[in-house]
């Protein structure tokens, strides 16, 4: 989970203020007792004189988040995979990756639905990609896909976003960092629906 620190502090130029920093649970003892120990710290781009509180507002837990991904190529599933892992670190993610249509949808069944993403491409191995993202939304339309496909011309992807059979289409090769935004955003988004 994360926790919010408050410092107030005082800069080598004598002006106090106060920082609040949020931390990975598992950091901010480690980090608060560092910050108290040290004389001299940088703290947001300043250098700071003197540590005068360390406050810790709360501690909120990792929501846990399952993502399916379906992709045959296992360079693009690992690269994947990492990225997400070390991008989005305020969620705790198990990511099920999965070569072809048929053992994604194997997964779903023994999730029974208890998924909160599929990552997929439009062309699988065994079974076909389009219907695979058809039976998805038939079965279990309260889980979001994202669409990575290297021939995502060759489709109609517009009318896929317009129909609700996708959320995010993305053409391969892809920038890594807009695919990991759109799943946080998705994530928030389901946060936001939960919580009202």
């Amino acid at each position: 989970g994360f926790a919010t620190v408050v410092l107030e502090t005082e800069s080598s130029f004598c002006m106090r203020s106060i920082s609040m920093i949020a931390l990975p649970c598992t950091e901010t003892l480690k980090t608060v007792m560092i910050l108290c120990a040290c004389k001299r710290q940088v703290i947001l781009g300043v250098r700071i004189h003197k540590i005068y509180h360390v406050i810790l507002l709360h501690m909120e837990p990792r929501r846990k988040k399952i993502i399916l991904l379906v992709e045959d190529c296992s360079n693009t599933a690992f690269l994947i995979k990492q990225s997400l892992l070390e991008c989005i670190r305020e969620y705790h993610l198990e990511i099920l990756v999965r070569p072809d249509s048929l053992s994604g949808l194997k997964t779903l069944d023994e999730k029974q639905g208890d998924i909160d993403l599929i990552s997929t491409d439009i062309y699988h191995p065994k079974g076909n990609g389009l219907r695979f993202i058809r039976v998805c939304r038939e079965v279990y339309p309260h889980i979001p896909i994202i669409l990575c496909s290297g021939r995502a011309s060759e489709i109609d992807a517009r009318e896929m976003l317009e129909s609700d059979l996708i959320r995010k289409c993305f053409s391969k090769p892809f920038n890594v960092k807009e695919y990991v935004q759109a799943v946080r955003e998705i994530f928030l988004a389901q946060k936001i629906i939960c919580s009202s």
